[in-house]
Protein backbone atom coordinates (compact mmCIF):
# COMPACT_ATOMS: atom_id res chain seq x y z
CA UNK A 1 0.00 0.00 0.00
CA UNK A 2 2.81 2.28 1.03
CA UNK A 3 5.01 1.51 -2.57
CA UNK A 4 1.10 2.51 -4.34
CA UNK A 5 0.73 5.84 -2.47
CA UNK A 6 3.90 6.89 -2.95
CA UNK A 7 4.08 6.08 -7.16
CA UNK A 8 0.99 7.87 -6.74
CA UNK A 9 2.51 10.82 -5.15
CA UNK A 10 5.54 11.10 -7.99
CA UNK A 11 3.21 10.66 -10.67
CA UNK A 12 1.00 13.20 -9.50
CA UNK A 13 4.21 15.40 -9.09
CA UNK A 14 4.71 14.55 -12.72
CA UNK A 15 1.75 15.74 -14.23
CA UNK A 16 1.69 18.99 -12.25
CA UNK A 17 4.99 19.67 -13.26
CA UNK A 18 4.39 18.62 -17.46
CA UNK A 19 3.79 23.09 -18.13
CA UNK A 20 7.47 24.31 -16.36
CA UNK A 21 10.11 25.06 -19.15
CA UNK A 22 10.24 22.37 -21.08
CA UNK A 23 13.91 22.70 -22.84
CA UNK A 24 15.30 20.12 -20.48
CA UNK A 25 13.27 17.43 -21.30
CA UNK A 26 13.96 14.50 -23.49
CA UNK A 27 15.64 10.66 -23.99
CA UNK A 28 18.65 9.69 -22.40
CA UNK A 29 20.76 6.85 -22.10
CA UNK A 30 23.31 6.13 -19.58
CA UNK A 31 25.59 3.72 -17.79
CA UNK A 32 26.78 2.94 -14.46
CA UNK A 33 29.41 1.45 -12.61
CA UNK A 34 29.97 1.05 -9.11
CA UNK A 35 30.72 -0.89 -5.63
CA UNK A 36 27.76 -3.02 -4.00
CA UNK A 37 27.71 -4.13 -0.58
CA UNK A 38 25.69 -6.45 1.23
CA UNK A 39 26.92 -7.00 5.17
CA UNK A 40 30.79 -7.10 4.62
CA UNK A 41 30.84 -8.26 1.32
CA UNK A 42 31.12 -6.37 -1.84
CA UNK A 43 31.70 -6.44 -5.40
CA UNK A 44 30.97 -4.58 -8.69
CA UNK A 45 27.91 -3.39 -9.95
CA UNK A 46 26.67 -1.55 -12.65
CA UNK A 47 23.74 -0.55 -14.86
CA UNK A 48 22.37 0.20 -17.82
CA UNK A 49 19.19 2.25 -18.60
CA UNK A 50 17.29 4.85 -20.77
CA UNK A 51 15.49 7.68 -19.74
CA UNK A 52 12.95 10.83 -20.00
CA UNK A 53 13.37 13.89 -18.39
CA UNK A 54 10.31 16.03 -18.27
CA UNK A 55 11.89 18.95 -17.37
CA UNK A 56 15.03 20.33 -15.42
CA UNK A 57 12.92 18.83 -11.77
CA UNK A 58 11.53 15.06 -12.97
CA UNK A 59 13.02 12.15 -14.63
CA UNK A 60 12.28 8.65 -14.73
CA UNK A 61 14.74 5.80 -15.75
CA UNK A 62 13.96 2.01 -16.47
CA UNK A 63 16.92 -0.47 -17.24
CA UNK A 64 18.76 -3.60 -16.43
CA UNK A 65 21.10 -3.72 -12.95
CA UNK A 66 23.23 -6.51 -11.95
CA UNK A 67 24.53 -6.12 -8.06
CA UNK A 68 27.64 -8.76 -8.65
CA UNK A 69 28.40 -11.59 -5.91
CA UNK A 70 28.71 -10.53 -2.34
CA UNK A 71 30.71 -12.76 -0.36
CA UNK A 72 30.36 -13.28 3.72
CA UNK A 73 31.83 -15.18 6.14
CA UNK A 74 29.41 -16.48 9.19
CA UNK A 75 31.28 -18.71 11.64
CA UNK A 76 32.50 -21.86 9.33
CA UNK A 77 29.50 -21.16 6.98
CA UNK A 78 30.41 -19.11 3.87
CA UNK A 79 27.34 -17.15 1.86
CA UNK A 80 27.25 -15.65 -1.63
CA UNK A 81 24.44 -13.69 -2.78
CA UNK A 82 24.05 -12.34 -5.89
CA UNK A 83 20.82 -10.49 -7.82
CA UNK A 84 19.71 -8.90 -10.82
CA UNK A 85 17.01 -7.77 -12.51
CA UNK A 86 15.26 -4.84 -14.18
CA UNK A 87 13.94 -1.21 -12.12
CA UNK A 88 11.97 1.63 -12.93
CA UNK A 89 12.28 4.77 -11.07
CA UNK A 90 11.81 8.14 -10.41
CA UNK A 91 13.88 11.01 -9.64
CA UNK A 92 13.45 14.86 -8.13
CA UNK A 93 16.29 17.08 -8.98
CA UNK A 94 16.64 20.67 -7.41
CA UNK A 95 19.07 22.35 -9.72
CA UNK A 96 22.06 24.85 -8.06
CA UNK A 97 22.98 27.02 -10.66
CA UNK A 98 23.67 25.91 -13.84
CA UNK A 99 25.86 22.89 -13.28
CA UNK A 100 24.82 21.12 -10.31
CA UNK A 101 21.52 19.29 -9.03
CA UNK A 102 21.02 17.11 -6.44
CA UNK A 103 18.53 14.65 -6.39
CA UNK A 104 16.63 11.94 -4.75
CA UNK A 105 15.25 8.56 -6.15
CA UNK A 106 12.16 6.22 -5.85
CA UNK A 107 11.07 3.03 -7.57
CA UNK A 108 11.38 -0.46 -7.65
CA UNK A 109 13.18 -3.39 -9.10
CA UNK A 110 12.07 -7.01 -10.29
CA UNK A 111 14.74 -9.13 -9.76
CA UNK A 112 16.66 -13.24 -9.39
CA UNK A 113 17.92 -13.80 -6.63
CA UNK A 114 20.73 -16.49 -5.97
CA UNK A 115 22.32 -17.44 -2.38
CA UNK A 116 24.31 -20.02 -2.04
CA UNK A 117 25.27 -21.38 1.82
CA UNK A 118 28.46 -23.45 1.91
CA UNK A 119 30.88 -24.94 4.86
CA UNK A 120 33.40 -27.03 3.15
CA UNK A 121 31.39 -30.59 3.67
CA UNK A 122 27.91 -29.45 2.23
CA UNK A 123 26.21 -26.83 -0.22
CA UNK A 124 22.61 -25.18 -0.39
CA UNK A 125 21.63 -22.59 -2.97
CA UNK A 126 18.41 -20.90 -2.60
CA UNK A 127 17.07 -18.96 -5.37
CA UNK A 128 14.61 -16.35 -5.17
CA UNK A 129 12.81 -13.73 -7.36
CA UNK A 130 10.15 -10.72 -6.10
CA UNK A 131 9.78 -7.34 -6.75
CA UNK A 132 10.71 -4.55 -3.67
CA UNK A 133 11.49 -0.75 -3.79
CA UNK A 134 14.62 1.42 -3.80
CA UNK A 135 15.69 5.00 -3.25
CA UNK A 136 18.21 7.30 -2.63
CA UNK A 137 20.18 10.20 -4.58
CA UNK A 138 22.88 12.23 -5.14
CA UNK A 139 24.42 14.88 -6.92
CA UNK A 140 24.15 14.91 -11.16
CA UNK A 141 26.99 17.25 -12.52
CA UNK A 142 25.73 19.22 -16.26
CA UNK A 143 29.13 18.60 -18.18
CA UNK A 144 27.58 19.64 -21.04
CA UNK A 145 24.05 20.06 -22.85
CA UNK A 146 24.06 16.46 -23.56
CA UNK A 147 26.50 15.09 -21.69
CA UNK A 148 26.09 14.68 -17.47
CA UNK A 149 27.73 12.94 -14.42
CA UNK A 150 25.96 11.71 -11.48
CA UNK A 151 27.47 10.58 -7.84
CA UNK A 152 25.01 7.88 -7.00
CA UNK A 153 23.70 6.33 -3.73
CA UNK A 154 20.99 3.57 -3.40
CA UNK A 155 19.68 1.07 -1.16
CA UNK A 156 18.09 -1.54 -2.86
CA UNK A 157 15.60 -3.44 -0.30
CA UNK A 158 15.70 -7.34 -2.00
CA UNK A 159 14.60 -9.61 0.81
CA UNK A 160 17.74 -11.91 1.80
CA UNK A 161 20.00 -10.06 -0.40
CA UNK A 162 19.61 -6.37 0.17
CA UNK A 163 22.22 -4.02 -1.07
CA UNK A 164 23.93 -0.56 -0.77
CA UNK A 165 25.30 0.59 -3.62
CA UNK A 166 27.38 3.34 -4.75
CA UNK A 167 28.34 4.24 -7.77
CA UNK A 168 29.25 7.03 -11.10
CA UNK A 169 26.65 7.25 -13.42
CA UNK A 170 26.93 8.69 -17.00
CA UNK A 171 24.41 9.92 -19.49
CA UNK A 172 24.07 11.40 -22.78
CA UNK A 173 20.71 13.36 -24.17
CA UNK A 174 19.35 12.96 -27.29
Amino acid sequence: MLQRNVLGGFLLGLVACANARAEDSGLYLGASIGQATQFHGEDTSFRLMAGYEFNKYFAAEAGYADGGTQKNTFGNVRVASSANGVFLTFLAKYPVGERFAPYAKFGGYSYESDTTYSNGVARAVEKGHGEDIAFGGGLEFKASERFRLRADYEKVRVPDVAYDIYSLVATWKF
